[in-house]
């Protein structure tokens, strides 16, 4: 039962919880398919235990607590008052930020998460592409969502790669070499692409095969003049960031 100038019981556990937890509350395991490159899925799993884990001490300790206990030990805000609640809140918390900086990074399960498929439909209708967004494009991945500098900087200051950035790499020398060995900054034709992902037998997802560089596939005047849309990826451009150079857990992609 609500008390007359609180929060209702489980309006006032979320805010708690989201005080004590921070963005660990929001976060969901991504779902990866098998495509391109190196595939690990069950390095996220892991990580989503984890998080059980601790969404599920914070409600059990709140459980401890009948509505207007709850109320008076937390306030309407959702932080603890004194003591023993405040050390207890403290703590998660610290675990919480524990768990937020060993989340793996984002490419790490490989390249087929769903929530980074490129949007070939709007890709297949380019005049040209980057070199930037050939190499994305080839290994299913939106190029919106990765910073290009940033992940020159990961590639040249990581002495040992995680296998999915190594594989990236590589693949950004292939396709370099072959459209712009001299690093003029030369755009790619999408017809001349496919014709050599064709000639050379490069890995690439079905979709990539289904749109990219197909004859049929007519250029809209707007999007060959050099319009372009507004990005469903907008404020999402993904940075690297080495954080260690032990073993393979060397770099880190950050929002």
């Amino acid at each position: 039962m609500a008390i007359e100038g609180r929060a209702p019981r489980d309006e006032l556990v979320q805010r708690i919880m989201r005080q004590t937890l921070g963005s660990l509350i929001d976060w969901s395991e991504p779902v990866i398919n098998k495509t391109v490159g190196p595939y690990f899925p069950h390095v996220f799993k892991e990580h989503a235990k984890e998080r059980d884990n601790l969404l599920r001490e914070c409600s059990e300790y709140l459980e401890n607590f009948d509505d207007e206990l709850l109320a008076t030990k937390f306030g309407n805000e959702g932080w603890a008052a004194k003591g023993e609640d405040q050390n207890w809140q403290a703590g998660l918390r610290n675990k919480a930020d524990s768990w937020g900086r060993r989340e793996p990074f984002r490419l790490e399960g490989g390249f087929g998460r769903t929530d980074h498929d490129a949007d070939f439909g709007y890709w297949s209708k380019m005049a040209h592409l980057t070199l930037h967004e050939a190499v994305c494009l080839s290994l299913g991945v939106e190029p919106e969502m990765f910073d290009k500098e940033g992940l020159q900087q990961a590639f040249d200051s990581a002495k040992k790669l995680h296998p999915t950035i190594d594989y990236l790499r590589l693949r950004r020398e292939q396709i370099r070499r072959e459209f712009d060995p001299y690093d003029n900054g030369y755009s790619i034709d999408p017809h001349k692409f496919r014709a050599w992902v064709d000639r050379v037998q490069l890995d690439v997802p079905d979709k990539f095969l289904q749109v990219i560089g197909r004859v049929d596939v007519q250029i809209p005047a707007a999007t060959a003049a050099g319009n372009h849309r507004p990005s469903r990826w907008k404020g999402k451009n993904v940075t690297f960031k080495t954080f260690g150079r032990n073993g393979n857990r060397q770099l880190r992609l950050c929002s």
